[in-house]
């Protein structure tokens, strides 16, 4: 008896962006804040001028991470 307004196919897709760039965008903001815990890791590293078994420095430049 009651008339039930259906949303049409248009409305639906216009209803989905939104949440697709709310999506997007709590991603990269988790991005952003997680690249700064990882950047004391990469600071961790030791350079290796000797080996065991090389007499004298190495010829090249050596870094550990």
């Amino acid at each position: 008896m009651g008339s039930h307004h259906r949303p049409t196919a248009g409305q639906c897709s216009l209803v989905q962006p939104p949440r697709l760039i709310t999506c997007l965008l709590l991603l990269l903001l988790l991005l952003l804040l997680s690249s700064p815990l990882t950047l004391p890791c990469s600071a961790s590293s030791a350079v290796i001028t000797h080996l065991p078994g090389f007499h004298g420095r190495l010829p090249f430049y050596l870094e550990t991470g």
